[in-house]
């Protein structure tokens, strides 16, 4: 990761950690959906995702740092050539969602956008790794079960470029985020 990133992931969790801000933790697992030049050798996947959020009790603006991890298979096509392997990423992101929130209301609908660092990796024999940024916007609602507790689901779409290939997916995601 470059350092301005490490920098400001570290800040971020710092303002977290050392305020009085509500905060929350979640998880959330979903299907990911390959797009434009990265469809052509992967087939539909899976991932998770674990995040810490943070922001002010009043506001509705929530900031939060994610780590991820994906997997697809290689497209019939690129089996003959790479087997029945696996393809998979990593990444950190940090980002800010704007909460729509309602007085009195258990439905929670937001906006938001992450920017980070994702690795990818082949998981075929020999199989190169390459790390680079990302960017993700999304669209989701939380429900809240109780005063702490609230399903997620959302949709993102993931995408970085590196050497004129792109790297993109849609996930849709459900998940359950935690008040601390």
């Amino acid at each position: 990761m470059k350092k301005p990133s490490v920098l400001f992931v570290l800040a971020l969790l710092f303002i977290g950690f050392t305020t009085s801000y509500a905060q929350t933790i979640g998880v959330n697992a979903g299907l990911r959906l390959p797009m434009s030049d990265f469809k052509d050798f992967s087939n539909t996947g899976y991932g998770i995702s674990a995040e810490y959020n943070f922001s002010l009790p009043a506001a509705p603006v929530e900031f939060s740092i994610t780590g991820s991890w994906d997997s697809f298979g290689f497209s019939d096509a690129y089996k003959a050539v790479a087997g029945d392997y696996k393809f998979t990423s990593i990444g950190v992101m940090g980002g800010a969602r704007y909460l729509i929130k309602a007085p009195g209301m258990q439905f929670t609908p937001y906006v938001g956008a992450k920017l980070g660092y994702v690795n990818f990796k082949n998981g075929a024999p020999g199989g190169s790794s390459s790390g680079q940024f990302a960017w993700s916007p999304e669209v989701g609602f939380r429900y809240g079960f109780s005063p702490i507790t609230s399903l997620d689901v959302n949709v993102a779409y993931l995408s970085s470029s590196k050497n004129s290939f792109t790297s993109s997916w849609l996930g849709i995601n459900a998940g359950v985020v935690f008040g601390l």
